[in-house]
């Protein structure tokens, strides 16, 4: 899988974070492992981040704020951040799955094949609601034609 963010791009099978213009960001380790764990669920608690890096249940240090900083200064922008006691990404990433990458080439090429989740045909909402108009007055015009063929 690969996680599409409008700042950077995540590469699950390769492990590998990309920045907007596809040039490859050192992000290793547990920065790397809270990125992913964040695209993957939206959202984290401070222990389940801890417990996920390893560092126990209990730990209430600030490595975990340094991760955060850390890849928001790969990234060049506040991408995760911390609000209460919950850290997240900034912004909608979209979970794609990785069709191929051609041969000597740095990026790997993209054909989406989008999960559809939560959308309809993957239509906005003011699409679907703009369409379901445009079915009642279609409805009530083939009605209004019927009585007046009767």
């Amino acid at each position: 899988m690969v996680y599409l963010h409008k700042q950077f791009q995540l590469d699950e099978q390769q492990q590998i974070v990309y920045d907007e213009k596809g040039r490859e960001l050192r992000i290793l380790g547990n920065a790397y492992l809270m990125l992913a764990h964040l695209c993957q669920n939206k959202k984290a608690t401070h222990k389940e981040l801890a417990v996920l890096l390893g560092l126990g249940e209990l730990y209430n240090g600030n490595r975990i704020v340094e991760l955060m900083d850390n890849i928001n200064g790969w990234i060049k922008d506040q991408v995760v951040q911390l609000k209460g006691e919950e850290y997240s990404i900034a912004g909608e990433v979209q979970k794609v799955e990785l069709v191929h990458k051609l041969e000597n080439q740095e990026q790997p090429v993209i054909e989406v094949k989008e999960e559809k989740q939560g959308k309809f045909l993957n239509l906005s909402w003011k699409m679907l609601v703009v369409i379901g108009i445009g079915l009642v007055v279609a409805i009530w015009l083939v009605k209004y034609i019927l009585d007046l063929l009767m």
